[in-house]
């Protein structure tokens, strides 16, 4: 609790940074879902593509299509109904790889949350080196 009053609010620029973070992210997780057909694990696919620097579009308009080309054909709704195992296999499937890919984007925003707050930590100590000693002093 005492951590949360001590970081800033963020600027326009760092909020602006997340949000480029994020994209790449969704990005990232649409090239996996194009690419698992290769047979490469979608972590691995996450990481190679990661280490390459691999730039993602600005515009938010073509990022929600990435973001949405994530989303399975299949869905385990549509096809209550049915009573073909393979249909029920593949929506499974489909349902599980979804879980995978967000869990995953999480997972990198999540990394790319922590750093910034761990670069927003260094600065504020930087900034103010005895802060906690100051108060300290004061009582």
């Amino acid at each position: 609790m005492a951590e949360a009053s001590l970081q800033p609010e963020l600027s326009r620029s760092q909020r602006k940074k997340l949000a480029a973070k994020a994209r790449k992210a969704r990005y990232l997780a649409a090239q996996v879902a194009d690419d698992e057909d290769e047979g490469v694990p979608a972590a691995q696919e996450v990481e190679d593509l990661s280490r390459k620097g691999v730039e993602q579009p600005e515009e938010e308009e073509h990022a929600g299509a990435i973001q949405n080309s994530v989303m399975p054909t299949t869905s385990i709704s549509s096809i209550q109904g049915s009573h073909s195992l393979e249909d029920l296999k593949k929506a499974v499937c489909d349902e599980l790889y979804q879980i995978q890919c967000r869990f995953r984007i999480m997972e990198i925003v999540l990394g790319h949350v922590l750093e910034e707050n761990q670069e927003l930590k260094r600065r504020l100590h930087e900034e103010e080196p005895n802060g906690a000693d100051a108060e300290d002093q004061v009582f």
